[in-house]
C-alpha cells in the first residue's frame, strides 16, 4: 500500500509506505478539509475525507494520528506507541 494527501492545511504530511499523518502548524481555530487516498500495488485506490476541527490551541505543534496505525504487531496512535 502507498498513502498520499489528495487535499490538507499547510504543514500536513503523510509518510507514503505507513500512512501515519503529522501535522506541525500554528493554524489557527477553524474547520480544515483533509483528503488521504491509500493505494494498492495493482493500482487500485480508495479516499477518504475528514474535517479537521482546531477548537483550541495548545502549542507550536500539533500532531494528528486518524486512526491507530498496526506496524510489525505495534500500534501507534497520535504519535505515541501504545
Amino acid at each position: 500500500m502507498s498513502y498520499s494527501l489528495i487535499s490538507a492545511p499547510p504543514g500536513m504530511t503523510i509518510a507514503p509506505t505507513s500512512g501515519v499523518i503529522a501535522w506541525a502548524s500554528n493554524a489557527a481555530i477553524g474547520s480544515y478539509p483533509i483528503s488521504v487516498r491509500a493505494r494498492d500495488p495493482q493500482g487500485a485506490f480508495s479516499d477518504q475525507s475528514y474535517s479537521l476541527n482546531v477548537t483550541a490551541l495548545a502549542g507550536e505543534f500539533s500532531y494528528l494520528g486518524l486512526a491507530p496505525l498496526r506496524e510489525s504487531g505495534r500500534v501507534f496512535a497520535d504519535g505515541f506507541e501504545l
